[in-house]
């Protein structure tokens, strides 16, 4: 597996966006195995807000069961924090999200900076480094062969029988 990375930028009025070019080759035979494994599905980059959309969600959420809706402020801070969970977990579902599958066909991030574009690439390079680990580790249980051993002078009327050693209460 070969990983091919290409980080740029683009200036404009509103200030720097940095992007950062994915794309994972491989062999027929190692798409093969991702595809029949289901590692096509695994994230490789998440955005780092979803974690913090789905923990406001679940506050803004929890905060809805203590309102008293019965009492004039009760339901309008009921009805606000019903809003801010929903926009909250919206957000956090549609949060940007780059899995092998894309990584495969080719993709782009874009970072807001350069500090979450190097986190970025740290994270898909160490994805990267799991997902060759992974398939190199399918592939040798695909073709492993299995041998049995058997000594060239033995007889067959020597072997043990396979009840014999079933029994705890004989000795060996």
């Amino acid at each position: 597996m070969q990983f091919e990375r290409r980080r740029h930028h683009n200036a404009s009025l509103l200030g720097i966006t940095y992007y950062f070019d994915v794309r994972f080759d491989c062999t027929d035979e190692e798409r093969r195995v991702i595809d029949t494994h289901g590692f096509a599905r695994n994230p490789i980059y998440t955005d780092p807000t979803k974690q913090e959309h789905a923990d406001r969600a679940a506050g803004a959420f929890a905060r809805t069961r203590e309102h008293n809706v019965f009492q004039n402020t009760g339901a309008r801070n009921f009805c606000c924090d019903l809003v801010t969970g929903l926009l909250s977990w919206i957000s956090a579902k549609s949060a940007y999200q780059v899995t092998v599958a894309d990584a495969l066909s080719g993709t782009t991030i874009t970072c807001s900076d350069i500090t979450a574009l190097l986190a970025c690439e740290e994270e898909v390079t160490s994805a990267f480094d799991e997902l060759a680990r992974l398939v190199d580790d399918a592939l040798s249980f695909e073709f492993a062969e299995l041998r049995v051993l058997v000594p060239e002078h033995t007889d067959t009327n020597e072997l043990p029988a396979p009840a014999t050693l079933a029994n705890p209460n004989q000795g060996y």
